[in-house]
């Protein structure tokens, strides 16, 4: 794993190149009108879950469901627990995200 100056790892800077193209490739079966049933992302350390949902996009605006879930811990089985939430994004702050991500 190499450390940048600013602490910020290879390995999370991979993470989020990973999640842009995520996002960017759920965008455009949006447009398509491609049906979808994504796959979540999950963080390396399977902290978080993320999972783009279905949504509507016409002329390039429009929106989509997005869950995030977060391990809270591990049940008495031993099986990780999560927590989470789900909500509807705009795909102009999605888009907004993706380029934030491009420009690190």
């Amino acid at each position: 794993m190499i450390l940048r100056a600013d602490g910020f790892t290879a390995r999370w800077e991979l993470a989020l190149k990973i999640l842009r193209d995520y996002l960017a490739k759920h965008i455009a079966a949006l447009q398509n009108k491609t049906e979808i049933a994504d796959y979540p992302f999950l963080g390396y350390d399977l902290g978080f879950q993320l999972q783009a949902l279905h949504g509507e996009l016409e002329g390039g605006e429009g929106e989509f469901g997005l869950r995030l879930l977060v391990n809270v811990g591990k049940s008495s089985a031993g099986s990780r627990v999560y927590a989470g939430a789900q909500s509807l994004v705009q795909v102009e702050a999605v888009r907004d995200l993706i380029q934030a991500i491009s420009d690190l």
